[in-house]
């Protein structure tokens, strides 16, 4: 009897802990915080900041992130929705972006042979060179005119990428970039 009270007891614990370990992680993207605005002005954002402290070298990296709004359904085996997700990274040496790719692989470009568009608020669609990640790591890439990008999110309200995805041709991420705050040099 103590013996199926003890389990009971274990395996209530471990439902409680799981129920408050939290949920689906998936839908990050949906969460909006207000940031203020250069000009006074308070707006919802959807951008994630974090910074990373290098205790060995005594120096932060500081980063943004955005979830696209949208999910593309890959094939097999990436189903259940892929999101692409817009990074900035600010190691003190100046500005990176980078877009990672949560399910699936972008087409990959080793020498920056390849582009992909951007389309901010109503403008034109801009080809924007990138770089697959070091150790071939084809769900991350590294945009080349990183900071004409950043100046132009600065200013955008919507934007969209079009990326070419290994087995899937031309898809499209869609983001809502109001509310980006970025001084970093």
């Amino acid at each position: 009897m103590k013996k199926n009270l003890f389990s009971a007891l274990a395996v209530a614990f471990m439902l409680v802990i799981a129920l408050a370990s939290g949920g689906d992680k998936s839908d990050k993207a949906d969460t909006t915080t207000d940031q203020i605005m250069e000009d006074g002005t308070t707006v919802k954002s959807k951008w994630k900041y974090s910074e990373e402290v290098d205790k060995m070298e005594g120096t932060t990296t500081y980063f943004a992130e955005l979830t696209s709004t949208n999910k593309i359904n890959f094939q097999f085996p990436y189903k259940g929705g892929s999101r692409l997700t817009i990074n900035l990274r600010n190691k003190g040496a100046g500005n990176e972006v980078f877009l990672y790719l949560d399910k699936g692989q972008i087409m990959p470009s080793l020498m920056g042979e390849k582009t992909m568009k951007f389309k901010f608020d109503d403008e034109n669609t801009v080809n924007y060179a990138y770089t697959t990640a070091s150790g071939a790591a084809n769900n991350y890439v590294f945009i080349d005119k990183k900071n004409e990008e950043i100046k132009k999110l600065l200013k955008a309200k919507k934007v969209m990428i079009e990326i070419e995805a290994y087995n899937e041709g031309l898809v499209v991420f869609e983001y809502d970039t109001e509310g980006l705050v970025w001084d970093k040099k």
